[in-house]
């Protein structure tokens, strides 16, 4: 009698992919498959809505049927210095895309691992020097919530109940949870602590979103998928972009005479639209799989599992 096997759809950067499995199969054995396929290391698969993630240390044991991965496209997340078995990282159709810029260096996105804390990680080489500066640490991510926390609450004037739609107090709690994202707001502090322009580049909208637009004199950006962040680097010598070493990535840029920059973030986006990397949570149609509710958009999402408390929930394809 042959074996039964299961299909699972996933996303990258660099596109769609899918692997077959054993009927059976763990959660490591997807790692290891996507693993194969992609040739590189993966941090963290994510899932569902709101999103959960897998990691291999984590996650390995627990069967993919019981997630029920086969109904959902993973996103998957490689090490941000991600090797192949070899020891080497040769380019090839599975590297991060790269956008040569008029100046002749590579803009690289360099994918940050996703464990709730992607912006957090994403602007830390980004705010480093700067935060030497200061004597602020922001050497991890725990480390950088603590910075934005603080800052909030020192700002009751600025950051109040009205912005923050809740208490002060109860949104840092929050924010310093390792599990909670980091969005607008944290962005927004993170710009005028650090006095820097924050120019957050969407795949879905293909647009330019500014945290301290016309402050600052330098600029930095990030790519959001709409569930994930990334960091935009310019690299200054042939093959950087292949290697994986980040010690010398550029992540800042001058605002008067960097556009070619957000030009070519922009071209990056769009490749990465194409390959499914985008994720409108607006437009995106979700089910419940405990009460069959559908609705479309993220504020429809929100609204039903605050009513019911339900959060099984899963995202319905445009096939």
């Amino acid at each position: 009698m042959p074996t039964e096997t299961l299909t699972v759809r996933f996303r990258m950067p660099t596109g769609p992919g899918e692997v077959t499995l054993e009927e059976n199969a763990t959660v490591g054995q997807l790692f290891e498959a996507i693993e194969k396929q992609t040739e590189g290391k993966v941090a963290t698969i994510k899932y569902g809505w709101p999103t959960a993630s897998l990691t291999f240390a984590a996650d390995a044991g627990t069967t993919v049927d019981s997630l029920k991965l086969q109904r959902e496209r993973l996103t998957i997340v490689l090490s941000e210095k991600s090797e192949p078995e070899s020891g080497r990282n040769p380019p090839n159709e599975h590297d991060p895309p790269t956008v040569r810029l008029p100046t002749g260096n590579d803009l690289v996105l360099r994918v940050m691992a996703d464990d709730n804390s992607c912006m957090y990680t994403a602007m830390m080489p980004i705010i480093r020097n700067s935060a030497q500066e200061r004597g602020i640490d922001v050497s991890t991510a725990g480390a950088l919530r603590q910075v934005i926390g603080q800052q909030i609450l020192s700002q009751p004037e600025i950051y109040n109940a009205a912005v923050l739609e809740k208490a002060p107090g109860a949104y840092v709690d929050n924010l310093l949870n390792p599990q909670s994202w980091g969005g607008s707001i944290e962005l927004n502090v993170l710009s005028e602590l650090f006095d820097i322009e924050i120019c957050i580049v969407s795949v879905s909208s293909g647009s330019v979103i500014y945290q301290g637009e016309g402050q600052h004199d330098r600029r930095c950006a990030i790519l959001w998928s709409g569930i994930h962040y990334d960091r935009v680097v310019e690299t200054l010598f042939a093959g950087a972009a292949d290697t994986g070493d980040t010690e010398f990535d550029v992540c800042t840029w001058d605002c008067a005479t960097s556009d070619h920059i957000l030009k070519g973030a922009l071209e990056m986006a769009a490749i990465l639209k194409e390959n499914n990397y985008a994720h409108d949570s607006n437009a995106a149609v979700y089910s419940c799989k405990q009460c069959g509710w559908v609705g479309q958009g993220e504020k429809e999402l929100i609204k039903h599992c605050q009513a019911t408390g339900h959060s099984e929930i899963q995202t319905i394809e445009d096939k």
